[in-house]
């Protein structure tokens, strides 16, 4: 890696708390295999603080951040510019920072697309069940409309919660069948589809032993995927795996998302599989 210097390019990443970011080790993995002079640093920024760092950071010509929560809805606000489908989904997780301009832009929805393409369960033709309905959620519907599913059905312990999900949908993709389930009535939704799709934050660390849904829901041949990407597997892939059923965690979709961003930033496209291999390094050290 090399050395830190006056010339050296600076991006990071802006949330509250960021020390369990793997992001640093993706991004600066990425700048060495490419051989830029960058370096990706975090930036702990408390909400009350949140446009204020925005101001400094542009001010101290950071090229850009990556938003992670509590911040990527309310970051909208301190926006100079936000591209038209990440103002849709109300979320922006990646920003580049210009002199005279603050953009902003959702790659996740576009990541996990090339993760779901990766493993062969591309969402096209497909019924799917999505489970949540925070800002994660969001993006995957903007994907599952994008790319034409043959159904969704969003799960959410709070049905109400999911209805902006389904507004979402009905504008991207008018026509296609959208059903919101509550969680009574959610084994049903899971049996029938073909793709289950977990965008809470179920399961994750240090949370191992949890799971969105019960192991015996699901079964082959349907397709897994847990937008969750620390621990590798988590609760719901190692359960599905043992079922049967193709499944994958996400730490491919934030290796892709995470290109996208830094293409965004230095106009050259960074090995996926380099940044990949980053995080799950530092998720098992030695």
């Amino acid at each position: 890696m090399k050395p830190v210097t006056g010339l050296t390019q600076v991006v990071g990443v802006v949330g509250w708390p960021t020390r369990h970011s793997l992001s640093p080790h993706m991004h600066n993995r990425a700048f060495a295999a490419l051989g830029l002079d960058w370096t990706y640093v975090p930036f702990p920024t408390p909400p009350q603080r949140l446009e204020q760092a925005l101001v400094g950071l542009q001010a101290l010509g950071v090229r850009g951040v990556n938003v992670i929560i509590p911040h990527k809805e309310a970051v909208l606000a301190y926006l100079d510019q936000v591209e038209p489908l990440a103002r849709l989904i109300g979320a922006v997780n990646t920003i580049v920072i210009e002199p005279a301009c603050r953009r902003g832009f959702n790659t996740d929805w576009s990541g996990l697309g090339q993760a779901l393409q990766e493993m062969g369960a591309a969402p096209r033709g497909r019924r799917v069940c999505l489970l949540g309905a925070g800002g994660a959620a969001r993006a995957a519907a903007a994907l599952l409309a994008q790319e034409g599913a043959a159904a969704v059905a969003v799960v959410a312990r709070r049905r109400q919660r999911a209805q902006p999900l389904g507004e979402l949908m009905a504008v991207l993709a008018p026509g296609m069948p959208v059903s919101l389930v509550a969680w009574e009535a959610a084994e049903a939704a899971v049996r029938e589809c073909e793709l289950v799709i977990n965008a809470t934050p179920v399961g994750m660390w240090p949370e191992v032993d949890e799971s969105p849904l019960p192991a015996g829901w699901l079964g082959p041949p349907q397709v897994a995927y847990d937008m969750v990407y620390h621990p590798e597997p988590t609760r719901l892939v190692a359960e599905a795996r043992q079922r049967g059923c193709r499944a994958e965690g996400g730490v491919s979709m934030l290796a892709h998302q995470g290109a996208i961003g830094q293409e965004l930033w230095t106009g050259q496209r960074p090995p996926v599989e380099v940044m990949a291999a980053a995080v799950r390094e530092a998720q098992h050290p030695g």
